[in-house]
């Protein structure tokens, strides 16, 4: 029952996150065009570069925070990874052996005995 369970969450989590694609896309252009205007930033001497470098990294950065359907599919995708685990994980047995080192002794000392 409890794989049951955890299979139709992944199902669920997994259509969440095939719907959150263009979200995610557009997260990941957001985040290089504020990761690529700060390294040309740091490389650039001109000051009007440095000016319009600036505002496009405040652009793509309030972009990019402000995408929060890209942020429901991040979670999904862990949750999707999640799942994955918890049902690719094979349960732990225990298996108790008797390895007792005394118990061949008192057999042994039960067959002196007689």
């Amino acid at each position: 029952m409890k794989k049951i369970l955890w299979l139709s969450i992944g199902i669920v989590a997994v259509l969440i996150s095939l719907a959150a694609i263009g979200p995610l896309a557009v997260l990941a252009l957001s985040v290089a065009l504020t990761g690529g205007s700060i390294y040309l930033y740091n490389r650039t001497s001109s000051k009007v570069m440095k000016v319009f470098l600036v505002l496009v990294a405040i652009v793509s950065a309030v972009s990019a925070i402000s995408n929060i359907p890209a942020l429901i599919g991040i979670a999904t995708l862990a949750l999707t990874y999640y799942v994955y685990k918890k049902l690719t994980t094979k349960s732990e047995t225990t298996v108790i052996e008797n390895n007792d080192p005394f118990a061949n002794f008192e057999r042994e000392w039960a067959k002196i005995s007689k």
